[in-house]
């Protein structure tokens, strides 16, 4: 029967490692294969007292190294796997000689690999900095990342955040005890047999379950925002729609028959209902799309409405914004303009009230801000 068992959290303290598999041996265990530095897998076997010791796994002729073996199963001790960067000797006869004696020969052997460990451990933090910069960049690039952070990537970007800080911290704490290793080897200070092995366990168990649970709730997560999410045609839409209709704006384009008429909505953490409503017509015909969203704060609905009235106004430089100042709204602005051959009117209206944020753009002939009354209504309610 094999069985695979966690790890201490503590790579770099082999005396724990070793202390570790001897415990192991004693409950009947013996290693087989280890998984990088996290888990072993372990063989059921009469349980026996051994002593194990963990050598620097040195880059060395094949001659050398069986010269080496032999020397080592001479003094009674045998390979069992490769650990990492290590490997794993046990020796049943508790009197044979250590594998090293000699402090400043130990140093020599081990220099090697600390120096691989320190330069791995400065590799990976770079890389992971490298990577988590690029993660926000790729978003802020799209040009709304008010936007996208509530409707979803608030999520991914606090696991990348978490996942960023505890590999931070795990890295900076292996390079401190890397360089507390060296030092003790330069001192001619042999290394220690043992440790605090509970502690270090629980810090593995525990650091497993928070990976576990992390990656879980970024799943479920995942499936929240899929599940939130539905669409269907605009005929089908709830009868109380947070928009102006076509048919207030200008009855004889709402009698055209419609190419496109399509409502999607949405629902998630940070923005519980959020709906988009468009419709258009082939060649150049009329168009018109509103999008309605409920934050959960009003900071959050204050930063969608200038991200959006923003976002405009760079697409359309030319185009005449108007700031309003009417107490029915937090904020409102109209931006108008015409089309590429100077003739339609293409026309947008955005304006928050507390929480709620509605956005309303049309291409006809007809002047959303003859509808402010409207917009105030279906602020105040949908709050």
């Amino acid at each position: 029967m094999k069985k695979r068992f966690f790890m201490p959290d503590t790579y770099w303290e082999t005396g724990l490692l070793e202390q570790w598999l001897e415990e192991q041996a004693a409950q009947g265990w013996l290693p087989v294969s280890f998984a990088g530095y996290s888990s072993g897998k372990f063989e059921k076997a009469e349980p026996q007292i051994l002593r194990f010791r963990l050598e620097p796994n040195q880059p060395e002729s094949f001659a050398a190294r069986e010269e080496r073996e032999n020397a080592y199963r001479d003094m009674g001790w045998r390979f069992a796997a490769n650990l990492g960067e290590y490997r794993v000797y046990y020796c049943g006869d508790q009197d044979a000689a250590e594998l090293h004696t000699d402090p400043a020969a130990q140093s020599w052997a081990w220099e090697t690999l600390l120096r691989k460990l320190r330069r791995n451990s400065c590799i990976s933090m770079a890389l992971l900095a490298v990577w988590t910069v690029l993660q926000f960049r790729s978003i802020w690039e799209k040009g709304i990342p008010v936007e996208t952070f509530l409707y979803g990537m608030w999520g991914i970007w606090l696991f990348v955040l978490w996942y960023f800080t505890r590999s931070l911290v795990q890295n900076l704490r292996a390079l401190r005890g890397i360089r507390a290793v060296g030092r003790r080897l330069k001192a001619g200070i042999p290394l220690e047999h043992g440790g605090d092995l509970k502690s270090s366990l629980r810090r593995r168990k525990w650091g497993e379950a928070a990976s576990w649970a992390a990656i879980a709730l970024l799943v479920l997560f995942t499936v929240s925002i899929a599940g939130g999410a539905s669409s269907m045609d605009l005929e089908e839409a709830p009868v109380e729609r947070p928009w102006v209709a076509m048919a207030a704006l200008d009855p004889e384009t709402a009698d055209l028959e419609m190419d496109w008429a399509q409502y999607r909505e949405n629902r998630n953490l940070l923005v519980p209902f959020c709906c988009q409503m468009e419709q258009w017509r082939w060649e150049f015909g009329p168009w018109m799309r509103a999008d309605f969203d409920r934050t959960v704060l009003p900071v959050f609905a204050k930063a969608l409405y200038e991200e959006r009235l923003n976002t405009r106004i760079k697409a359309r430089p030319n185009d005449v914004v108007e700031i309003l100042e009417d107490p029915r709204f937090d904020g409102a602005a109209v931006v108008t303009g015409r089309d590429s051959d100077g003739g339609r009117n293409i026309q947008m209206f955005v304006a928050y009230k507390n929480k709620a944020v509605v956005c309303q753009a049309i291409r006809m002939d007809a002047d959303l801000r003859d509808h402010l009354d409207d917009f105030a209504a279906i602020l105040a309610e949908f709050q």
